[in-house]
């Protein structure tokens, strides 16, 4: 076997899992600091693609955290639009139909 044969190629950015992915912000602060040090230009080919690769997997690990927080929200704002008002309050006018007929009938014995 000769050494062409046996040379690994380089991992897929895409494939290889951030091992502990850090936090929204960790993964912000990180990115910004990748970002700046890109934009100095002093970083080689190698560095530079290397940085970009861990650019591109923090960008994606934001991205998810966004997704799931709007999501979240979502959930939580479909929640209370379809809420019942006695969940959040207890002295509110009451809500059904039959709740409602009974509050007229006071108004008219009254």
């Amino acid at each position: 076997m000769s050494k062409a044969d046996t040379k690994q190629s380089p991992p897929d950015p895409d494939s290889a899992p951030i091992s502990d992915p850090p936090g929204f912000e960790q993964s912000m602060k990180e990115l910004e600091a990748l970002v700046d040090r890109l934009e100095q230009d002093d970083l080689t080919l190698e560095e530079s693609l290397a940085a970009f690769e861990r650019g591109i997997k923090l960008t994606r690990v934001c991205q998810q955290a966004l997704d799931t927080a709007e999501q979240r929200v979502r959930i939580l704002t479909d929640q209370s639009e379809h809420a019942e008002p006695e969940q959040y309050h207890h002295d509110v006018i009451p809500n059904t139909a039959s709740d409602r007929s009974i509050g007229k009938n006071r108004n008219r014995d009254e």
